[in-house]
């Protein structure tokens, strides 16, 4: 017996969705399309470096699509910038030691966030150094404050599963050539459709 796929915790669209937008109008191949969402999502995000859809960042509740506490390189500097953003709520930010125990709470009254998504902590300073910041806090798109964001990578997580859904349907592959009793066979080149990469261009991280 088949397993039956699951779609991932967050997704960049849902079954339904995709399904209206394929014109599919049958259950059949659902589990073809929650692979090709959970596909597209995962190299969607790969392509920009980050996670995109909003996210709980705490060590205490690692479930359905939440991280870990999210730890960062003490700046030295009342600014930090974190390795995901947009920046949404945060609840605490703590320093830890270099003896890996000790740690203190930082002063996160006035906590602001700049241009570039950098945190400012008007009452306090990041102390130098490596993996020494935890912050917890949700970061990333959320559904109340980015629609417009949310909307465009949605269609191109669409765009991408309709191109792997017909792919698929035509026992198309994408690479580059392989043999096939003595021929060569050519495949679409590019791993990702241009016009997906351009439509999450604005997304990447770059730094």
């Amino acid at each position: 017996m088949a397993e039956i796929v699951s779609l991932d915790p967050l997704t960049l669209t849902d079954l339904d969705t995709a399904r209206a937008y394929l014109k599919s109008d049958t259950t059949r191949y659902d589990d073809i399309v929650k692979a090709a969402i959970n596909r597209a999502t995962a190299q969607i995000e790969m392509y920009c470096k980050r996670y995109l859809l909003a996210r709980l960042y705490d060590s205490a509740s690692v479930t359905a699509g939440d991280r870990p506490t999210m730890k960062l390189n003490g700046s030295g500097c009342s600014d930090i910038m974190p390795l995901e953003y947009p920046v949404g709520t945060i609840t605490s930010i703590v320093e830890r030691y270099p003896d890996g125990l000790t740690t203190r709470t930082l002063n996160i009254t006035g906590l602001t966030v700049r241009p570039g998504h950098i945190i400012h902590l008007p009452l306090d300073t990041f102390a130098r150094g490596y993996n020494n910041i935890e912050v917890k806090g949700t970061f990333g798109y959320s559904v109340a404050t980015h629609a417009r964001e949310r909307r465009a990578l949605e269609a191109a997580c669409l765009r991408w599963v309709q191109v792997m859904y017909q792919d698929q349907d035509a026992a198309i592959g994408r690479g580059t050539t392989f043999g096939v009793g003595g021929d060569t066979v050519q495949l679409i080149s590019g791993a990702m459709p241009a016009d997906v990469i351009q439509a999450i261009a604005p997304f990447q991280r770059y730094i």
